[in-house]
């Protein structure tokens, strides 16, 4: 994360208000995303296993961690830029979709296209740059035009 910010100020802030404290910015930075994917079955952190069922901080805090250098490549954040991103795995092209934002990934669902209406989607994480297609077991009929809410564990449409 400090290597490839492109928001290093903003980095730099969060650090300071979490007290520039390695356990609390991996706590708070790291363990949600590792978390996520872990319980989403992803094999992003294949190499990361916890050893036990109890956590010490005690020994945590002693393992020598230290806070990484932030980046400064390219003067850090660029206004008004943009960056492609990966299109494998994305949803096919639809209008009157919708999309809601669960904290580390964008799921866009529905909507119509030329061929009718759509009980498809796709999840986009920014973190991976990659999109994995959502299920259609079970999923709603396919539609347009129609709202939809992140519950804190699931897509409601």
């Amino acid at each position: 994360m400090a290597q490839h910010t492109k928001q290093s100020e903003v980095l730099r802030e969060l650090f300071e208000a979490l007290g520039k404290d390695s356990f609390v910015i991996a706590e708070c930075l790291a363990r949600p995303l590792l978390a996520e994917q872990l319980l989403a079955g992803r094999p992003a952190f294949e190499h990361v296993t916890q050893t036990s069922p109890t956590f010490n901080r005690a020994s945590a805090a002693s393992a020598g961690y230290t806070l990484p250098t932030i980046s400064d490549t390219f003067g850090g954040c660029i206004d008004n830029t943009w960056t492609a991103t990966s299109t494998t795995n994305a949803p096919s092209v639809r209008a009157a979709h919708t999309a809601v934002r669960t904290g580390s990934e964008m799921i866009v669902w529905g909507g119509t296209s030329p061929g009718g209406f759509l009980n498809t989607g796709a999840s986009y994480n920014p973190t991976t740059d990659s999109w994995m297609p959502t299920s259609t077991i079970n999923a709603p009929a396919g539609r347009d035009l129609h709202s939809a809410v992140w519950s804190g564990s699931e897509m409601i449409v």
